[in-house]
């Protein structure tokens, strides 16, 4: 038991210097010890949080601290979708939250607006169809996609409001992508 005990203080005091400060080491005690709320630092680059086992409320709290906004919230989930995580970058004024449906990934995404920034999608999928419908207080432009591989309808949406552009991307049925949409929740 004490050789065991002697290693580890070992690789710890070795692996401290050479590969981070006390975030890291944070995270992996709570790794060791089995702490169910877990938040991980990405120690090279020290703004970019992921939070996992925490409440959707507690994701839109963190976004709202982080990047000083008032996020959009999803109102309306189909059964069977559940909240994952969110990684917020507050460097990058960004943060996305992970939903799950039907084992399939849906992402909420929220980007600040800078002046002299910009943003592009790079798109493998078969393009099909783009139009427009009103979400709450904003116009929400969409389009529909054909997954290469399996031939899904795969959904994009994009809106502005304040400060912030948000995208709602996810493989999921039409009508219930736009219920998510015709239910956002604005503060």
């Amino acid at each position: 038991m004490f050789v065991v005990a002697a290693t580890m203080v070992l690789v710890l005091g070795i692996g401290m210097t050479s590969l981070g400060g006390r975030p890291y080491w944070l995270k992996v005690a709570d790794l060791v010890l089995g702490n169910e709320n877990t938040v991980t630092v990405d120690t090279e680059g020290e703004d970019r949080i992921l939070t996992t086992d925490v409440s959707e409320k507690e994701a839109y709290e963190q976004i709202k601290e982080e990047l000083g906004i008032e996020p959009v919230q999803l109102q309306y989930m189909p059964a069977g979708m559940e909240f994952d995580k969110c990684i917020v970058e507050k460097e990058l004024g960004t943060a996305t939250l992970y939903y799950t449906y039907k084992r399939k990934v849906i992402q909420y995404e929220m980007y600040m607006q800078h002046t002299n920034g910009s943003y592009s999608i790079s798109q493998e999928d078969n393009y099909k169809n783009s139009y427009q419908l009103w979400g709450g207080e904003v116009l929400i432009n969409i389009k529909e996609l054909e997954t290469i591989n399996s031939k899904e309808k795969e959904f994009f949406a994009i809106f502005k409001h304040q400060n912030a552009m948000y995208r709602v991307i996810g493989i999921i049925e039409k009508e219930e992508f736009e219920k998510i949409l015709k239910n956002l929740y604005f503060f």
